[in-house]
């Protein structure tokens, strides 16, 4: 990914309105998937509640864990309710009609605006891999693209987190404002980099609440504040993702943050969970609920 402000834009109103943001959007009323009509009340379908790759470039890799939200959506594409899901389901990964793993995802929706699986599967190969589950006795599938390492540029698990001067109350550093929550979040006293150098574990979101296209920005920033306060001892940073759009009045033309450039992010929102060695012990993308918050944060509390 380029880090220059044109190109991240464009592949970021791909990916949120285009792609990954389908089923979310859907979900607070920005419209259906295709496949469906509005007489199509029985028709079901496997929803990705991130970038599959297929219309954008792959945000998945090999060689280490990655996770996968998945809803289910009715012929709209809106995503059903938890009450007409199983509380686990059972995603097949294929590649080239051979079954590749079995993996039991289970039902996530605290505090969020629709429910989601949480898929978590390495991959040994890169190219197009498919992902299906039987649902209400009809197979759903997907197809997803997964990246070599070289290809992908996002920070992994197992890697060191990048130690970027964020904004602070103390110095904006030209982001106006630091934060678009109201009223402002309380994690912006000191930088990723200070957090980074302080021997404590840190929870980095970056996440836009004013201008998210998922509406799901505000909401997983109001999760974190919430399980903070249960968690002494840990760090938690927030950071725009755009640095002008109040002043310009939308995202269009606006400037991203150098927190996004640095992490080479074409989506919003991104939690990095960090351990007290500044080594990155999972990251939770597009969406997460309140209970996959607190198993991340465990990895790193305690």
């Amino acid at each position: 990914m380029t880090s220059s402000s044109a190109g991240p834009r464009l592949n970021r109103r791909q990916l949120l309105v285009g792609v990954a943001g389908t089923a979310l959007l859907a979900a607070c009323g920005g419209g259906g998937a295709s496949g469906g009509t509005v007489d199509d009340e029985d028709l079901r379908f496997l929803v990705p509640f991130f970038a599959t790759g297929e219309m954008e470039p792959p945000i998945l890799r090999t060689g280490v864990e990655q996770r996968m939200p998945w809803g289910i959506g009715d012929g709209e594409g809106i995503p059903l309710g938890a009450d007409a899901l199983p509380p686990t389901m059972d995603m097949v990964v294929s590649r080239d009609g051979t079954a590749m793993a079995t993996v039991t995802a289970a039902l996530h929706g605290e505090g969020v605006p629709s429910p989601y699986y949480a898929l978590r599967h390495t991959f040994a190969d890169p190219g197009r891999y498919e992902i299906a589950v039987t649902f209400d006795g009809e197979e759903l599938k997907r197809n997803i693209q997964v990246a070599a390492p070289q290809d992908l540029v996002l920070v992994q698990p197992g890697e060191r987190a990048m130690p970027v001067l964020t904004p602070t109350i103390a110095d904006s550093r030209g982001v106006d404002p630091i934060c678009t929550r109201d009223p402002q979040c309380p994690f912006h006293e000191m930088t990723l980099a200070d957090a980074l150098a302080s021997g404590s574990p840190t929870a980095f979101l970056i996440s836009t609440p004013l201008f998210c296209q998922t509406a799901v920005c505000g909401p997983v920033l109001e999760l974190l504040v919430d399980e903070a306060g249960r968690r002494p001892g840990l760090n938690v940073i927030h950071a725009e993702v755009y640095a002008d759009a109040v002043a310009k009045g939308n995202v269009i033309g606006a400037s991203l943050t150098e927190a996004v450039n640095a992490y080479a992010l074409s989506f919003e929102p991104s939690l990095l969970i960090i351990d007290a060695t500044g080594m990155v012990a999972d990251r939770l993308d597009f969406v997460y609920d309140a209970s996959e918050l607190r198993l991340a944060l465990d990895k790193v509390t305690g």
